[in-house]
């Protein structure tokens, strides 16, 4: 066998494999080419044997998948043998620089950009993105825009936080690297402890908690309301009342009741997260403890025992 190989990439839309070489013999024997079936070609690389396999032209092998770097070419048959030729397959592109976020943290349509060397084809593209976290750890990045240096794309799943593997694929040919991303249910999930254990964190970084029978949560499902701790009567007609206690944050209060003891409402005349005043129609006529039953936004508690009515003619005084 006499000549000498050279490398050369495959053109872009021959075929979709992600590396691709081809041997390309300027003389071969006419003893090669009479033995076509016996012979071989193969590359060694630092991980792998890939042998080729032979196109229409008798003089060129195409190799699928190789790693680039250094390469050693072997060539062989079961007569000839002949000296290993070594060369370097090194990628043009797609060659990533740098990636980045347009917001501190990701989600769902989030966009990614990427820098580098995209080549000039431009003829197809394919972003995804993987890391190894067990949950939320692969998702498709589509295109938005894509020039020679830049690419944007749009993420269409979500993704946990983390090293993320991200995988480019320009006209057939794939480059990787890797970034640090951030994902707003991640960071939920360890500034909330998974919203203290009383919920979820969506995906745009929000806690959504349970449902429980006798109220709500709020502070990313770390504090429940309404409740009552305490109460005082504010005047000697034992009319006007006070309630202590959370009532909820004040944009979650809606069409907020009292009621005491059952039938006796109590008009609200002031209002706060941590207390609320209201005002009896009259004084009371039936006497002792008296239980509060407060209603914010359609949550209901009550609580026994909060207070006590004193009857006048007893001398004692109400508090």
């Amino acid at each position: 066998m006499s000549g000498d190989p050279s490398m050369k990439d495959i053109p872009p839309g021959l075929t979709d494999l992600s590396e691709l070489i081809v041997a390309r013999f300027t003389f071969c024997n006419a003893t090669i080419i009479n033995l076509r079936s016996s012979k071989s070609l193969t590359v060694i690389g630092l991980q792998n044997v890939i042998p080729a396999s032979s196109t229409t032209n008798n003089n060129e092998f195409i190799f699928n998948n190789v790693d680039f770097g250094l390469l050693a070419i072997n060539v062989s048959n079961s007569y000839y043998s002949a000296p290993l030729v070594i060369t370097s397959y090194t990628i043009e592109y797609p060659i990533i620089s740098g990636s980045s976020m347009s917001e501190p943290s990701i989600s769902v349509g989030s966009m990614i950009l990427i820098n580098g060397n995209f080549g000039t084809y431009l003829t197809s593209s394919k972003v995804f993105l993987t890391n190894q976290n067990s949950r939320y750890n692969q998702t498709t990045c589509v295109v938005a825009l894509l020039t020679s240096d830049l690419i944007k794309c749009i993420l269409v799943s979500h993704l946990s936080s983390g090293l993320a593997t991200v995988n480019v694929n320009i006209d057939g040919y794939t480059n990787t690297n890797t970034y640090l991303l951030k994902s707003f249910q991640t960071d939920c999930e360890i500034s909330t402890n998974n919203c203290y254990g009383n919920g979820v964190c969506s995906q745009n970084g929000t806690c959504i908690c349970v449902t429980i029978q006798s109220g709500a949560y709020y502070n990313n499902c770390s504090k429940t309301y309404p409740f009552i701790t305490s109460g005082t009567i504010n005047d000697i007609q034992q009319r006007s009342i006070s309630l202590y206690g959370d009532f909820g944050p004040l944009f979650e209060q809606t069409n907020t009741t009292v009621i005491l003891n059952g039938t006796m409402n109590c008009s609200i005349t002031a209002a706060s997260q941590l207390f609320i005043n209201c005002t009896l129609e009259s004084s009371p006529t039936v006497f002792g403890y008296v239980s509060a039953e407060v209603k914010v936004s359609s949550y209901q508690y009550t609580k026994p025992r909060v207070f006590a009515f004193i009857n006048p003619s007893s001398g004692g005084g109400g508090g």
